[in-house]
């Protein structure tokens, strides 16, 4: 099913030398398929030179993989007076129906990339276990163990699954690998439903267990992807810089494609021609996913067209990791959906981090922290793993930059560099790529002892609008000693 190995090495890092770029989508219906995607906004992406971004595509045809028709449905529903859900405890206990009381099914069952579920995505790029090679149209994805099963047609394993009540259910599965065929996804995936009025409320976790510890770079991860039938083809969101004010929405329709948007009020749906569907509500999520494959926009939950959204962070996958989020399916129309999101807690509007008890979403390209499990700081060796530029980043936000007048950085540096940078996105930016006025340089002390490095914004003229995300990087990496390392305790907007 699923999405991209999108980020592999997330971030777009200012290399000299051009890397090429596939963004193949999360649908795993066949051919591969290279193509343009729009990132944190409508501007026509241009692929940033430190990112493998491959997604999978639906079969239109012609040279793709075989689809394997799904076996008979063994689902279990629970209900109430609004929706009807229903899981399929032989395909992961994944989300395969989800309808409006008296409606009918939404979900997709094309194959076993679409439905309700998990992808994930690390190294290495490509992943042949035991030399088989993955199918490849998804031989970027890299390691990608999904919820449901992989493209030959071999579900999950089923491991435990318990109906509680009327309302909530349970599910365990051992992931498996997408782009393979019949082989382990070294993961247990975990799934908590609970049906509340109009919503199906959802907390994820994955315990991976990889016996290959090494340490990649992040990806973007789909959590989740959901994948509606032909008739709900309308992706429709905020993507504005007045988020939770009523402001007007977002609404595309999208002709056998998928772009990556910049959705400022963490929500996205899917609608049909009437403006009902599902919306997906995740909290602090501002990076989504969202297209249409198919020829017409008609069809059932067995037919091939079909609409797309998704939660795209970026995220690092340890080899011994636990991954945790949670999510919520909103059915009905897309007012219903936007007052669901405004009644949650707003999101961060400052990048304020304490990296007490885990990442907290940053994540790294070409170097590495200690790995899992964080405590206390983020040990970052300041020195590239590989010959070119290293960053540590951010997660996505929504930042206004008039709330962050000074930033205050509190790490114990071991180098020999006396500076590093500081940069940044803005709403818009399609990444990091080099914007020598979106960074600003500041002393650092290399003896190794914690300190607090004070950043004055105030004055920096390409300080303001919106910023997306921010990072630390070194300001050079001619001559960076073997060894290095960052000790990063916090990043916040009031000294620690």
């Amino acid at each position: 099913m699923c999405l991209c190995a999108l980020c592999r090495n997330f971030g777009s890092f200012r290399t000299p030398q051009p890397v090429p770029f596939v963004y193949v989508m999360s649908q795993r219906i066949a051919t591969l398929v290279v193509f343009s995607i729009l990132l944190l906004g409508c501007a026509t992406y241009e692929p940033p030179r430190d990112i493998n971004t491959p997604y999978t595509f639906p079969n239109r045809g012609g040279d793709g993989p075989a689809v394997k028709p799904p076996p008979p449905t063994t689902r279990v529903f629970v209900s109430n007076a609004l929706i009807k859900l229903g899981i399929d405890p032989n395909l992961g206990g994944a989300i395969t129906y989800l309808s409006e009381a008296n409606g009918t099914n939404m979900i997709n069952n094309h194959d076993y990339g679409r439905q309700v579920q998990n992808s994930l995505y690390s190294g290495p790029v490509p992943y042949e276990p035991n030399g088989q090679k993955p199918h490849p149209a998804w031989a970027t994805n890299g390691w990608n163990p999904v919820q449901v099963g992989d493209y030959s047609g071999t579900p999950a394993r089923s491991i435990e699954w318990r109906k509680i009540d009327s309302t909530h259910l349970y599910t365990k599965a051992t992931g498996i690998q997408w782009p393979l065929v019949n082989v382990p996804g070294e993961c247990t995936m975990e799934h908590w439903y609970e049906l509340r009025d109009n919503t199906v409320r959802v907390r994820s976790r994955t315990t991976v267990q990889r016996t290959d510890t090494s340490f990649y770079n992040p990806s973007y991860q789909e959590t989740p992807s959901v994948y509606l039938n032909g008739p709900y083809h309308r992706f429709v969101s905020y993507q504005g810089d007045r988020p939770f004010t009523n402001d007007a929405i977002s609404d595309r329709t999208f002709t056998n494609k998928s772009e990556v948007q910049y959705c400022s009020e963490n929500w996205a749906a899917i609608v049909n021609g009437q403006g009902r569907g599902i919306g997906l509500y995740k909290p602090n999520e501002f990076n989504w996913g969202g297209g249409f494959w198919g020829s017409s926009q008609t069809g059932d939950e067995y037919d091939n067209a079909t609409g797309y959204v998704a939660a795209l962070p970026v995220d690092q996958m340890d080899y011994n990791g636990v991954y945790e989020y949670e999510y919520v399916l909103i059915v009905g129309s897309v007012n219903t959906i936007r007052q669901f999101a405004y009644s949650q807690p707003r999101p961060r509007n400052t990048p304020d981090f304490v990296f007490d008890t885990g990442r907290k979403g940053w994540s790294y390209f070409n170097t590495r922290d200690q790995g899992w499990p964080i405590q206390t700081t983020l040990n970052v060796r300041w020195e590239g793993l590989r010959p070119d530029r290293f960053r540590v980043a951010s997660p996505f936000m929504f930042v206004p930059a008039s709330n962050v007048p000074r930033l205050y950085i509190q790490a114990a540096f071991s180098t020999n560099a006396t500076s590093a940078h500081l940069i940044w996105t803005r709403q818009g930016d399609n990444d990091f790529r080099h914007k020598p006025n979106q960074e600003l340089d500041f002393p650092i002390i290399g003896d190794g002892q914690m300190r607090v490095y004070e950043i004055d914004l105030s004055r920096v003229a390409s300080w303001q609008g919106v910023i997306s995300r921010i990072g630390l990087e070194p300001t050079s990496i001619e001559g960076l000693q073997k060894g290095g390392l960052m000790r990063l305790k916090s990043v916040t907007t009031t000294r620690p």
